[in-house]
């Protein structure tokens, strides 16, 4: 039985369906405001998880620049806002 005054884990999102999110190739502005739309917003308990999720759809220039930037400063788990305007700096 649960002790009712122990934290709970957060929960993770109700379904994770990865063939509803699209590639995000950063082409164009409008393909970056819609992005975020295709099932990105599924309830992710954290920025961490939202961007860890998120990042294994981008594709091209902003996947080598994403993971570039990874790597360099040895954070992968950006928050959500950082991760969506450093895509922004990086539209064609």
């Amino acid at each position: 039985m649960l002790n009712a005054g122990a934290p709970h884990a957060l929960p993770l999102p109700t379904r994770i369906d990865p063939e509803k999110v699209a590639e995000y190739w950063g082409r164009s502005l409008r393909e970056h405001s819609d992005w975020p739309k295709t099932r990105l917003d599924m309830g992710f308990p954290d920025d961490r998880m939202k961007v860890l999720f998120a990042a294994q759809f981008l594709r091209g220039d902003p996947r080598q620049s994403w993971f570039a930037h990874t790597k360099s400063t040895g954070n992968a788990s950006s928050t959500w806002p950082f991760f969506v305007e450093f895509l922004l700096d990086r539209t064609h």
